[in-house]
């Protein structure tokens, strides 16, 4: 009996293929779409009063730019917790040095609650070896630098983990 040349059937691999390249095309253009809906960022303009002093300036524009970084934040078990951000820009998400340097200025400003619930966020996110996290974190690297890139807000609707 002479050999016969057995041909591959490629529509199952081919559909598959197909199947999954259009799922990675909606993903990539959901993720754009997400991108691309959320605001631009807010520039706040702080307009020096000519009889205002320099250090009443200074304190007013560390005042605002405190402020403007406490924000209501989702956490992993579905409560919400008032956190003092990084930044409003680049680093939207808790930081403890940052904090560590920002919450005596918290306390005089009288944003105990801000101070307190922040520090209970690191506290609950302290490993076993007593170790606190660099940084309390939702969205990935590649979104953030995205988001900075495109001049846009850093979403805060997923919740924050270490």
């Amino acid at each position: 009996m002479p050999k016969t040349k057995r041909t591959r059937n490629w529509s199952v691999p081919f559909a598959f293929g197909a199947l999954l390249l259009s799922w990675l095309l909606w993903q990539f253009s959901q993720f754009w779409r997400r991108l691309l809906r959320q605001p631009r960022l807010f520039h706040p303009e702080l307009l020096p009063e000519p009889s205002l002093e320099l250090i009443d300036q200074a304190e007013r524009i560390a005042r605002a730019n405190v402020e403007i970084s406490i924000e209501d934040r989702l956490l992993p078990d579905g409560s919400h917790k008032l956190v003092l951000n990084a930044g409003r820009r680049n680093f939207r998400e808790p930081w403890a040095r940052d904090f560590g340097f920002a919450s005596f200025g918290l306390v005089t400003m009288a944003e105990t609650r801000a101070a307190r619930e922040t520090l209970e966020l690191f506290l609950g996110f302290q490993t076993p070896a007593g170790q606190f996290p660099v940084k309390i974190h939702s969205t990935s690297i590649l979104e953030r630098y995205l988001h900075s890139l495109f001049d846009r807000e850093q979403p805060i609707h997923t919740p924050l983990r270490p």
